[in-house]
């Protein structure tokens, strides 16, 4: 049975240690997605640092978002990174869709076999258009966005 927008239930991932910055994030979060606050459930990895990948079921969907306190590229610093990245490995084999945005896109290229890497000289920092495919038309979260978007 297809659900409507109104009946998703979504983990948000968060990694955000200031307070201010989680609610103002949280807020872009439900904002945009035209989501009720009530259907995220926030999972934030600073005061749960480690997690089980099945945490997601009985969800619909998980977002990842920004960080400005963590870097994926220190594991050792921060020690949710990998239990993150066995989350995002686990959604991609239960087929459950995913929305990374900032940290969570630079923590879906690790845990997916890709790279990222600190270059001081050539960093990539901005706002850039994206493209939909086709299946977006069929997709609740992303039938009624304009592409690019």
């Amino acid at each position: 049975m297809t659900k409507v927008r109104s009946q998703l239930q979504i983990l948000y991932l968060q990694i955000r240690d200031d307070p201010t910055t989680r609610q103002e994030e949280l807020g872009e979060f439900i904002r945009y997605s035209q989501l009720e606050e009530g259907q995220l459930t926030i999972l934030n990895v600073f005061d749960r640092p480690h997690f089980l990948p099945n945490c997601v079921d009985n969800y619909d969907a998980l977002f990842i978002g920004g960080s400005s306190d963590a870097s994926v590229l220190q594991p050792d610093q921060y020690p949710f990174v990998e239990d993150a990245k066995s989350l995002l490995n686990y959604c991609v084999d239960q087929n459950l869709p995913v929305f990374a945005s900032c940290f969570g896109f630079q923590l879906a290229v690790e845990a997916l076999g890709g790279q990222v890497i600190h270059d001081p000289e050539g960093m990539e920092m901005g706002i850039y258009p994206i493209g939909l495919t086709p299946a977006a038309d069929q997709d609740l979260l992303f039938y009624d966005l304009p592409n690019p978007f």
